[in-house]
């Protein structure tokens, strides 16, 4: 987060979003992130960029899906990439924005029987700042006193409007938010964990196919954790049991899988077409 390399994939993002005919918009925001060099401790201003993209839809109400497009910071000298935690969520998330919107695949909601996903507005949101900024997630509490993660989506959360007790996109009410990471491991095994809605959750695993993806009492704090204390329905899938590769400069390519991506892309389509509860 902050970075120019940063800056630029914002950018790039942006433009593929508008190109697929999506609205699209970078919402900037500044944070204060703690620094740790030796036994100093000191802030730093930063400039986060959550990207965000919508289709409008005919029914009054919001499906949300989110994911993290930052990795995490490491010394100049590590080379850290970032494939499958960021970059796995955030390829899926653009490929699945453009199939909607591609002739050859495209859904029309007013084809659909009613009262489907997809006839919501269908809303991306590419969340910048979810990793720590110091080495491990809770050092910013442990040292500093202050939360240094999830800095996105708390921003964007900052953002929304309410009516009563119901959260709103747009005006309209949101009633999911779908939130993915870590999801192309070659050997992905996808959990949804903890907090997610149940029924919403039983209904992704009826459609899983051949995806290895199973309800598990685990809690994982993600992009999800600022909607959920918000009182929106969410489910949160990650894959939290291949981590050799996690945090370290060997998440790369080599252990991501398109096949698998696109294997649970194909779920969250089909997820779509079903009727709300």
């Amino acid at each position: 987060m902050g970075s120019e390399q940063q800056r630029r994939l914002a950018q790039w993002m942006l433009q593929v979003l508008k190109h697929f005919g999506w609205k699209s918009e970078e919402q900037r925001f500044s944070v204060r992130t703690p620094v740790l060099n030796g036994k100093e401790k000191k802030f730093e201003e930063r400039t986060g960029r959550n990207i965000v993209a919508w289709r409008p839809g005919p029914d009054d109400c919001a499906f949300m899906i989110v994911g993290h497009y930052d990795s995490k910071f490491f010394a100049p000298e590590v080379r850290f990439v970032g494939a499958n935690d960021g970059g796995s969520s955030t390829a899926l998330m653009l490929e699945l924005a453009r199939l909607w919107t591609h002739p050859l695949h495209a859904l029309i909601a007013k084809q659909k029987s009613a009262g489907t996903w997809f006839e919501c507005d269908l809303v991306f949101a590419f969340f910048d700042g979810e990793e720590a900024s110091l080495p491990e997630w809770s050092d910013g509490e442990r040292l500093f006193g202050v939360r240094d993660n999830l800095y996105g989506s708390r921003d964007f959360v900052n953002r929304l409007q309410r009516s009563g007790s119901t959260v709103l996109w747009n005006k309209k009410p949101i009633r999911l938010v779908l939130n993915i990471d870590m999801v192309g491991h070659k050997k992905q095994n996808l959990f949804i964990t903890s907090g997610s809605d149940p029924l919403i959750a039983e209904q992704f695993i009826a459609l899983r196919g051949h995806v290895q993806l199973r309800k598990v009492p685990l809690t994982v704090e993600d992009d999800h954790v600022p909607f959920m204390r918000m009182g929106v329905p969410v489910v949160h899938m990650i894959d939290w049991t291949n981590l050799q590769e996690w945090h370290t400069p060997k998440d790369t390519l080599d252990i991501v899988s398109a096949e698998k991506i696109a294997a649970l892309m194909e779920v969250i389509m089909k997820f779509s077409e079903r009727k709300r509860p």
